[in-house]
């Protein structure tokens, strides 16, 4: 089992606006920088598996398919600003360097979902699939 990350920090581009209108962009899997990245692309073969795995009609998990290719992601890392690995992420994501990065208490985090413990959300959609 993985460590859990202290924090989760978002990397970006400065905009002064950012303090006045504090909002994060939530992102296509199309507009990633790695085209492979959170992009599914499944053949028949592919679906011919998962309906005998799960039991779904082919249907569903095309519609399935489909639909996650319209889901906005926001991308945020375990490594801390100021920990020298994230170096690399200043380099990509932060305007080589001269960019910002905010960090949120994945403590915290965790802990709250709709204000509701993360387990029990976790729980309910798991119940939601059966």
């Amino acid at each position: 089992m993985c460590e859990q990350p202290k924090v989760l920090t978002k990397f970006m581009t400065f905009r002064p606006e950012i303090f006045m209108q504090p909002r994060l962009k939530l992102s296509l899997p199309s507009e990633f920088n790695d085209p492979f990245d959170s992009q599914l692309r499944l053949s028949d073969d592919d679906f011919t598996k998962l309906v005998a795995e799960t039991g779904r009609e082919i249907g569903q998990l095309k519609y399935f398919a489909h639909r996650m290719s319209a889901v906005h992601i926001l991308s945020l890392s375990a490594l801390s600003a100021n920990n020298i690995q994230s170096s690399n992420m200043w380099g990509l994501y932060a305007d080589s360097g001269k960019g910002i990065a905010f960090e949120f208490d994945f403590t915290a985090l965790k802990n709250l979902v709709d204000g509701q413990p993360l387990n029990s959300f976790i729980d309910g959609y798991n119940k939601l699939d059966n």
